[in-house]
């Protein structure tokens, strides 16, 4: 069973991935991020008070992230919220798998920042002050409001568009490759996560691909179970050197059709330059 998580193209079991199995064989009970650090930072975050604070104004509820007021909808209730939250502190800690930027690969000052996904926006919250522009795509209705309150201080250089990226344009889908126009010295870093869309959204990017040499991308690959190499063959194919994030994720429902590899990589980056 260990042998169904992943094998590579030389039928090699990595080393990373025996290591996570074991871990889980150890463990005895599912845990989506099969590693010691990450358990300790979960049981960290279970066990910090988070304080849930009304807008006066808006009515919708926030939380204190890094100084600035992450808002949620109004309609989430308050245990959601916090464990919503929580999940999401965790997802982007240093020995997380699910890391959209590492220590080398971070969102330049200056950048425009595309956000793929935006949900309730806490990856453009953490970079809002270095960006000189911030794209925020989000189609789910729930976060429209939210997304206008968090980055209401900001408002002149934020835009929130309400369509899904993919590879065909329409009323309600946009792709990338049909958006901007920009300097080509601008830095661009482009955040991608939205529940196995990305092969589409990479499809309908060729030219945006190609629109500058100073294009960084974090895209999830953990959605559906090929995604990795399905991904990553995009993208080296655009011209961009690719590498994955340290550390596995254990995925136990692949959109009502599991299948092996149930570890995976969960960001692959990308670059034109080498990592």
């Amino acid at each position: 069973m260990v042998y169904d998580y992943v094998t590579t193209d030389s039928n090699e079991i990595d080393v990373e991935y025996i290591q996570a199995a074991e871990y889980l064989k150890k463990k005895n009970h599912y845990m989506f991020f099969p590693m010691e650090e990450m358990q300790e930072v979960i049981s960290k975050l279970e066990k910090t008070p988070i304080e849930i604070i009304k807008c006066p104004i808006t009515g919708l509820p926030y939380i204190i992230h890094q100084g600035k007021k992450l808002f949620f909808p109004m309609t989430m209730p308050k245990r959601k919220i916090l464990s919503s939250y929580k999940a999401l502190v965790a997802e982007q800690d240093i020995h997380s798998p699910h890391r959209y930027t590492t220590d080398t690969f971070q969102v330049k000052e200056g950048s425009i920042l595309i956000d793929v996904g935006a949900a309730e926006g806490i990856f453009a919250l953490e970079n809002v002050e270095k960006c000189s522009h911030i794209i925020l795509f989000e189609y789910v209705d729930k976060w429209i409001d939210a997304l206008n309150a968090t980055f209401a201080p900001w408002k002149n250089k934020i835009s929130i568009i309400e369509k899904y990226v993919s590879n065909t344009y329409g009323t309600d889908q946009i792709q990338l490759d049909n958006i901007i126009s920009w300097s080509k010295n601008t830095p661009i870093f482009v955040k991608m996560d939205i529940e196995g869309a990305e092969e589409k959204a990479l499809l309908g990017a060729s030219e945006f691909l190609e629109s500058s040499d100073d294009i960084r991308l974090s895209v999830c690959c953990y959605h559906r179970h090929n995604d990795q190499k399905i991904l990553t063959e995009i993208l080296e194919r655009n011209g961009y050197n690719t590498c994955p994030s340290k550390g596995l994720m254990l995925v136990g429902c692949d959109f009502g059709n599991a299948k092996p590899p149930y570890l995976r990589k969960g960001i692959i980056y990308a670059h034109k330059n080498a990592f």
